[in-house]
């Protein structure tokens, strides 16, 4: 029998995922990681390989993702802050160096696709 799991509401479809602060396009092929049950509403998007990772959050972030599973030793970060209205969004990312400049590209796009959730 499945229950549900006491939270926030969120809706993942083919290419956007949506909570009650903001909804954000990830790049196609890419996983999809939600917060924990209680803790504020974020997403965290992981490339095939798990080397990639861009996280979205309604509060800010500590330090940008950082992947286990990746064996790669050079890894850049960067952070960004999107204005929502009211709200900043808060958007940051890592991957290995090899690869960067089109990881930005790909940050750069989920960052300008994000707006007001539901």
């Amino acid at each position: 029998m499945l229950n549900a799991t006491a939270g926030a509401a969120v809706i993942v479809t083919r290419d956007r995922y949506t909570n009650d602060r903001f909804s954000v396009e990830y790049p196609s092929g890419w996983r999809v990681i939600t917060s924990p049950t209680g803790a504020p509403p974020s997403v965290i998007f992981a490339a095939p390989g798990n080397c990639a990772l861009i996280e979205v959050s309604s509060t800010p972030l500590a330090q940008p993702p950082a992947s286990s599973s990746c064996d790669q030793t050079d890894i850049q970060t960067t952070r960004r802050a999107v204005t929502l209205g009211a709200q900043q969004i808060a958007v940051a990312g890592s991957a290995p160096a090899d690869g960067w400049a089109e990881f930005l590209t790909t940050l750069d796009l989920v960052a300008a696709s994000i707006k007001v959730g539901t």
